[in-house]
């Protein structure tokens, strides 16, 4: 496995100070086509860096974790310690099973749920308190020995996961409201729907064009029986308000938005820089389970 990465983002709080002594929270989200970190002053509770790299767009997928060592290493941001380091991983498919199945369950049986589980992957699982449920998924285990060996104490849940509970907590709050959610990103979108502040489904979808990620939104809600025009859209991810795919999607449902920042941290100026339902799953990472 080759790779490479370049450094398409890079904000930083000119206030920032990072060294070892410094109280801070790292998070840093794995996707198929690049990482993304963010770097969390516990002492204001303030985002003080946010990066992103990403490997070339005819890479295989994670192919640039042959480069994730050298780079994080010479990283100053990404030296010294941290309070608590979380980690999103993605990965397509995602299992979400009921607690007492889980718990009561022949370990087993799990990578028939999942497809074999051969020598390249592991079961892994996170627990989902918000929803009763864990969640299960094949984790690479090239990328799980990388993030050992340069993480020690990072905790791992999947990139849906994550969605999930956050927007679960979102609801609950009443901070926004949705019927449906869709994450979208280069490679793939996941999908959300909801009734009444509850799960009904989650879904991800690997996609090679706009027109794709149209074809399974309206076939799975043709499936369920549900009317675009009555449903209110939340959008995350890579999606601009300025673009044709926005409107598109605008033009098909009741209502459609993006979330408002979590106010449970402060941001610094540099921020505003870019959308922050950019980096929705990163930026709600810290709190996440």
């Amino acid at each position: 496995m080759t790779g490479s990465l370049s450094n398409t983002l890079r904000i930083v709080d000119p206030e920032y100070e990072a060294g070892p002594e410094s109280k801070k929270n790292l998070s840093i989200g794995l996707l198929p086509g690049g990482f993304v970190f963010s770097v969390i002053d516990l002492e204001r509770y303030r985002y003080t860096a946010l990066e992103e790299y990403v490997q070339p767009v005819d890479d295989a997928p994670y192919s640039y974790l042959d480069a994730l060592p050298a780079l994080c290493r010479g990283h100053r941001l990404l030296k010294g310690g941290f309070e608590k380091i979380s980690l999103s991983y993605y990965t397509p498919e995602l299992i979400l099973l009921p607690l007492d199945l889980f718990n009561t369950s022949d370990s087993g049986m799990l990578p028939d749920l999942l497809g074999q589980a051969g020598h390249k992957t592991l079961i892994r699982h996170d627990i989902l308190n918000i929803l009763g449920a864990s969640g299960v998924y094949l984790a690479d285990r090239e990328a799980i020995r990388v993030c050992d060996s340069l993480f020690p104490t990072y905790r791992l849940r999947h990139h849906g996961s994550v969605l999930i509970e956050n927007i679960l907590a979102s609801q609950k709050l009443d901070n926004w409201r949705a019927d449906l959610v869709i994450h979208l990103h280069d490679r793939y979108f996941e999908l959300v729907l909801l009734k009444k502040q509850q799960l009904i489904l989650y879904r991800s979808y690997h996609v090679r064009s706009f027109e794709d990620l149209l074809y399974y939104v309206f076939h799975v809600l043709q499936e369920l029986n549900l009317r675009p025009s009555g449903l209110t859209c939340m959008l995350t991810g890579k999606i601009a308000m300025d673009t044709l795919e926005y409107e598109s999607l605008k033009a098909y449902f009741r209502q459609t938005g993006f979330p408002e920042k979590n106010d449970m941290y402060t941001y610094p100026p540099a921020f505003d820089q870019v959308p922050y339902h950019y980096y929705f799953n990163l930026l709600n990472l810290d709190t996440c389970g």
